[in-house]
């Protein structure tokens, strides 16, 4: 596991004092360290990563974006993000070690309209030491305080060369993940309680094509045991178009805690992929106190994986995807819309 940056390792990185932060990308504020009790629900960001956005480098794999988006209406600014007590740090981080030939993350136009800009996260070499190799790409929303209910949107573009994985047998050890929450990490020292749940691609049982699973895992006291996870084989993932995901978590226990997912096709189809009512802590957790971190999008796998969709595009081999449409909630409720 890649080290995280937390907001005193970011404020040595760049230099800077607590009075500047809010001029800059990142949009790290001072952590409260007093418990929050605030449940109100508040939209924290919301951003479509168009024209007035940059994004810059703060060291060799940790990235920021800057600039307000005027694609949408507030809050539409990344400086600000972090400005609500509960939520830690936004940023991007990138494999270590490697570079931009390596993997990236960067704004670039819609692959299906010329009119729209995009994020796009890109893997071409696993350079992050391991067992096995890694590569990583990821928004992280981190050093969060007493968040305990989170709700979001955001739109996911899959390109064709992911298909290449549909007759790939994944063996023990390789993964495809794209989201994942951070109950309790197992990289801070020391780490109470780890415990996680996260987003992959996993093969359809006929390999005739993709689905999306989630599993939900604690660490005891050196190795990832599952909890619970759930499979949706009846949704087969679509390739070259835009689809609209949900994300809902709740802490709580097996009988409080809720995982829910949906995709909204480009048709206007929508599906429930995942409600799921269990743990989202570790069970042996005394005093759960929220998701510590957060990847809303993430683009996270193995060597293996990453060689894989590059034997088959050997010009430009690159495993890629998109997003846009983002949108970050702390205390809301779907459901109250959906019934």
């Amino acid at each position: 596991m890649a080290q995280k940056i937390s907001r005193r390792d970011f404020l040595k990185i760049t230099g800077l004092g607590t009075t500047s932060l809010f001029l800059v990308s990142c949009g790290v504020s001072p952590t409260d360290t007093n418990p929050v009790t605030d449940e109100t629900p508040a939209l924290i960001l919301r951003s479509g990563f168009e024209a007035d956005l940059t994004m810059y480098n703060v060291n060799d794999n940790i990235l920021g974006l800057q600039g307000i988006d005027r694609s949408v209406v507030a809050p539409n600014d990344w400086a600000q993000a972090s400005g609500d007590p509960t939520i830690g740090d936004f940023y991007f981080q990138l494999a270590s070690p490697g570079t931009t030939a390596d993997r990236s993350a960067f704004l670039t136009t819609d692959p299906v309209n010329p009119h729209n800009q995009v994020l796009a996260f890109q893997i071409k070499n696993a350079t992050e030491s391991g067992n096995p190799f890694k590569g990583r790409v990821s928004c992280n929303i981190g050093e969060n305080n007493n968040l305990h209910e989170v709700y979001y949107k955001v739109k996911l573009f899959l390109p064709a060369d992911i298909g290449y994985l549909t007759d790939y047998t994944f063996p023990s050890g390789n993964w495809l993940n794209l989201m994942e929450f951070w109950h309790s990490p197992d990289w801070t020292t020391p780490a109470p309680y780890p415990f996680r749940i996260s987003l992959y691609v996993i093969n359809s049982p006929d390999k005739q094509s993709l689905n999306f699973g989630v599993e939900a895992q604690s660490m005891d006291p050196n190795n990832w045991k599952r909890i619970w996870a759930a499979a949706n084989t009846n949704f087969n993932l679509p390739f070259n178009e835009w689809l609209d995901m949900e994300f809902y978590y709740k802490e709580g226990n097996n009988s409080t805690g809720r995982f829910y997912m949906t995709v909204t096709q480009s048709n206007g189809q929508k599906t429930v992929l995942f409600d799921v009512t269990n743990f989202t802590y570790h069970p042996e957790n005394p005093s759960p106190a929220g998701l510590k971190y957060i990847n809303p999008m993430k683009l996270y796998s193995s060597k293996e994986v990453v060689d894989w969709i590059s034997m088959h595009q050997p010009q430009n081999g690159a495993l890629q995807v998109y997003w846009d449409d983002f949108e970050f909630w702390k205390n809301k409720n779907p459901f109250d819309e959906i019934q």
